[in-house]
């Protein structure tokens, strides 16, 4: 039996995570306000993480898919094997500070039209030290339909590490999606916007484990292009949102994504040797009235300036950030 005024469930989908999955759950066990329930779901690890994962009998609830699924099968699957109104999700290498659940109670009680719960997060290195804490500045504490999915435009505004949502809305959008390769966490927000408040807690709760792999970086840069250009040209035309996106909107939210994979590719050139990666970039360069543009960049690839406001907005935010720290 359920003794909490609201029930929240944490779930850890986990693959070949051996070497920090311990330290995952020792934070999702020391919360101040314990979870309903602790979901453990192991995608058929190779490295170990199973074995690992026997250290916790008794606290948590460990589970297999029937077979090896991807990434956002995996999520769904774990979130679909917990029972709780509320889940959050944590990655098997972040951690959560004491007081996550605690606070996120709070702010589910206090907010009964809310569907997502957002709280601010540190991001840390393999070895765990901080490397800045992540305030979200243009975030407010409450934050109404449209602006909860209007603010998702132009990327996430939401932390996989520092998030969680109700069940029934997770249920709405169809879960997490699976026809994004990266980009399945911000597509989520942004469909869930649709539905509820998004609640902000303007405190760091969770930590966010970054830890530089240029190789997967490499094989991972065509993929993030071609969810880009699967975001801008398909899912923003078709966002089932009312009124329906202006195409002046449109056109402002896929220039802004052309100029930062101009920006990007500059580190990938060799992304660009791939015909259908060049034809999708041409593609949205064209929609977004870029071609020149893009066929400047095209002859010396170069990171187009950005406009006065956006470095404006960036340096004020830099200002504030050093503030908090």
């Amino acid at each position: 039996m359920k003794t909490n005024a609201v029930s929240l469930s944490l779930g850890i989908p986990v693959y070949n995570q051996a070497g920090t999955i311990e330290q995952t759950i020792a934070s999702v066990l020391a919360q101040t306000a314990p979870f309903d329930e602790v979901v453990v779901v192991d995608n058929h690890s190779t490295d170990g993480t199973s074995e690992r994962l026997a250290a916790f009998p008794d606290r948590v609830r460990v589970i297999r898919p029937p077979q090896h699924l991807s990434m956002s099968e995996n999520w769904n699957f774990c979130v679909g094997a917990m029972g709780s109104d509320w889940f959050s999700l944590l990655s098997g290498d972040d951690l959560l500070k004491p007081g996550f659940a605690e606070r996120v109670r709070q702010a589910i009680a206090a907010h009964r039209d809310a569907v997502l719960v957002r709280t601010d997060w540190d991001v840390i290195d393999g070895e765990g030290k901080i490397k800045i804490v992540h305030h979200q500045l243009s975030v407010s504490r409450i934050t109404k339909p449209p602006k909860t999915w209007q603010e998702q435009l132009y990327g996430p505004k939401v932390s996989f590490a520092a998030f969680a949502c109700r069940k029934d809305a997770w249920k709405k959008v169809g879960g997490f999606p699976d026809d994004f390769h990266l980009f399945q966490d911000w597509m989520f927000w942004l469909k869930v916007g649709l539905h509820g408040d998004f609640i902000k807690i303007p405190e760091s709760l969770s930590q966010y484990r970054v830890v530089a792999r240029p190789e997967l970086q490499s094989k991972r840069a065509p993929l993030l292009l071609m969810d880009y250009c699967r975001y801008l040209l398909d899912t923003i035309p078709s966002f089932p949102c009312q009124p329906r996106l202006e195409e002046r909107t449109i056109k402002s939210v896929r220039r802004s994504g052309l100029n930062y994979l101009l920006n990007y590719l500059c580190d990938y050139p060799f992304v660009i040797d791939d015909p259908e990666c060049r034809n999708r970039l041409r593609e949205l360069a064209a929609a977004s009235s870029m071609t020149a543009t893009y066929e400047r960049w095209l002859q010396m690839p170069a990171p187009p300036p950005p406009p006065i406001r956006q470095m404006v907005r960036t340096r004020v935010a830099s200002l504030i950030r050093g503030v908090l720290s």
